[in-house]
């Protein structure tokens, strides 16, 4: 077993997870709040293109790992739809759209696709990370997803440099950065709501003792 057959076990594993806790913590604390409707949107559009990229290369690890991620980021941004923070057609136009642009690119040329690929999903936490920086409620925000975004990230980058393509790198030079700012300023907000209710409901305990 080689370096790289490691490496990309341990990126497919990261990568089919890190997504999940936030879809967990959208459905079990009934909250989108903190989470952008538009870098959801712009995240999965790039996962789309991901997603197509990792199929037309045939790269095995990625394109796994792709299609865990764009499921969950699918059923994030539904709850965004069921929380009327954006209309249904967005997700759809957005899943449509984005799939047929990155299948009519790759059969022109992978290369292109990859790199658009690059741009748009190397981008796509930006919004995320501004909202964040903007916004005082993070209560929807998945500390362990962003957490978790930043080992899969410097995995990923590690096995594209392995493989040789470092079209599978780049993205995570901004992604990394902006995950651990979102996860930091997140971690912080809930541990202060958290001793904040714990506070409220000592206070109305001893009120009614």
């Amino acid at each position: 077993m080689t370096f790289t057959s490691v490496l990309g076990a341990l990126c497919l594993v990261l990568g089919i997870s890190f997504a999940w806790p936030q879809v967990i913590r959208v459905y079990r604390v009934k909250s989108v709040e903190g989470i952008s409707p538009r870098g959801q949107l712009h995240g999965l559009s790039g996962c789309v293109l991901w997603t197509v990229y990792s199929y037309v290369q045939a790269i095995t690890p990625f394109m796994i790992a792709n299609t865990f991620v764009l499921t969950a980021m699918i059923l994030v941004t539904a709850a965004l739809v069921r929380h009327r923070k954006m209309p249904l057609w967005h997700l759809l136009g957005v899943l449509g759209g984005f799939a047929a642009f990155g299948i009519g690119m790759s059969m022109i040329s992978p290369a292109i696709a990859g790199w658009f690929a690059i741009v748009i999903g190397a981008t796509s936490i930006i919004p995320q990370a501004v909202y964040v920086l903007r916004y005082a409620n993070l209560s929807g925000v998945s500390i362990g997803m962003y957490g978790l975004m930043v080992v899969n990230g410097v995995a990923w980058t590690l096995y594209g440099i392995a493989i040789g393509d470092l079209l599978v790198s780049f993205p995570n030079l901004i992604v990394v950065p902006c995950a651990l700012m979102i996860s930091a300023k997140a971690l912080v907000y809930q541990r202060r709501k958290s001793r904040e209710s714990a506070a409220a409901a000592e206070a109305a305990e001893l009120a009614t003792a």
